[in-house]
């Protein structure tokens, strides 16, 4: 299993970091204390970049802040590769299954 993190920190800051681990790929994308329009910029970003052989992605969200954010990512964002989201363990996060 690849593990392939790509954080972003803020709109145009990017930071990769690639671990192998196997032969799946899992994708993590941070979006602690953006705001609604910057989350969506990143999440389009980073779905754009994710390869097609990826079909789970973690998107970190958060939920001490606030459920705004929590509440997008679930409910409210949509994209082509988006199928379907389901709820992680952790209630900072949700899995975006991707076609």
């Amino acid at each position: 299993m690849h593990l392939y993190s790509l954080v972003i920190k803020r709109k145009n800051d990017y930071n990769e970091n690639v671990e192998k681990a196997g032969n799946d790929m899992i994708d993590r994308l941070d979006i602690h204390g953006f705001t609604k329009a910057e989350a969506k910029l990143a999440l389009d970003r980073f779905l754009k970049q994710v390869p097609t052989s990826i079909h789970e992605v973690v998107i970190i969200h958060g939920y001490h802040g606030g459920t705004r954010l929590k509440t997008f990512v679930r409910k409210g964002y949509q994209h082509p590769r988006l199928l379907r989201t389901m709820v992680n363990m952790n209630p900072g996060e949700t899995i975006f299954v991707l076609k």
